[in-house]
């Protein structure tokens, strides 16, 4: 890469440059590569990449899987901004003003952008509200859209489409409940094509295997399980609660003296009826 044949400091302008310009490319290298510096003074980016969604519909798909990536760095006011923006966009009638117009696959934006304001609810509880009008927009518009193809396999390419992250619209469709949108006769019907193998799908037999994915998958899209049971990672540990059969909570509470004493209570009981029946039963 340029940066590092020139030993250039980062900047942010670089970043900024990107979005702006579209560059969405080198803006997720950037993003990769300098996240630290990023983290550091982020504002200017943020806002750079929601004035993107105003300035035009291309790319929305990368604009999407960005803004998904840089959501812990949005404030409340950057996040109002870019759902008031969609909100206008919703509400512009025209083949120009539509959000979705420039995307070649608008079913999986749909899906992304769904996805989206599911976080953005998560981070800002007080704009759910305004993301759940949005989100029901986006569903009648996602109907709306497989209602009006009327070519089985090309509807199916669109389904199988996949994102940045490595799932389709069907994929993020399921782990959503988008049941209205699964639900649909045309999304049944290509679900039952996929489940009985109709439909060609990528890979072999051996990729079924963990082995064979922890060897030769996608690291950057397979979640690293390990990292949650590291013992230097930072645990919080406050609204966890304490387990009642810890040595020194039984030695305090009463609660839990009561069910110890029950279970050993109950095996008694048992053991003691067991016992019976074996002597009753050999006399």
């Amino acid at each position: 890469m340029f940066f590092e044949k020139s030993k250039m400091e980062f900047e942010l302008d670089f970043l900024v440059t990107a979005i702006e310009s579209n560059n969405f490319s080198v803006g997720f290298y950037l993003l990769k590569v300098y996240e630290e510096e990023i983290t550091r003074n982020y504002q200017r980016a943020v806002d750079a990449l929601v004035k993107s969604f105003q300035q035009s519909s291309h790319y929305l798909k990368a604009k999407l899987h960005m803004t998904k990536m840089m959501l812990t760095l949005f404030n409340f006011n950057a996040a109002k901004e870019l759902l008031v923006i969609l909100q206008f966009s919703f509400n512009d009638s025209s083949v120009e003003g539509n959000l979705f117009s420039s995307s070649n696959n608008p079913l999986l934006a749909m899906c992304l952008l769904y996805e989206l304001l599911i976080e953005i609810i998560k981070k800002f509880y007080s704009l759910n509200n305004y993301c759940k009008s949005l989100q029901s927009k986006i569903l009648n518009m996602a109907k709306l859209y497989i209602d009006s193809v009327d070519d089985e396999n090309f509807l199916t390419t669109v389904l199988l489409e996949r994102d940045f992250s490595g799932r389709d619209s069907l994929k993020i469709a399921i782990d959503l409940d988008l049941l209205d949108l699964i639900q649909t006769p045309k999304v049944k019907a290509i679900i039952k094509r996929i489940y009985y193998s109709d439909y060609k799908q990528d890979g072999t037999l051996y990729e079924m295997s963990t082995t064979y994915q922890a060897v030769f998958g996608n690291k950057e899209i397979t979640p690293d399980v390990e990292s949650d049971f590291n013992l230097l990672k930072k645990r919080e540990i406050e609204s966890r609660p304490q387990s009642p059969w810890m040595y020194e909570v039984f030695k305090e509470s009463m609660n839990s003296r009561i069910i110890g004493i029950g279970l050993i209570s109950g095996v008694y009981v048992i053991l003691t009826c067991a016992c019976y029946e074996i002597v009753t039963t050999s006399q």
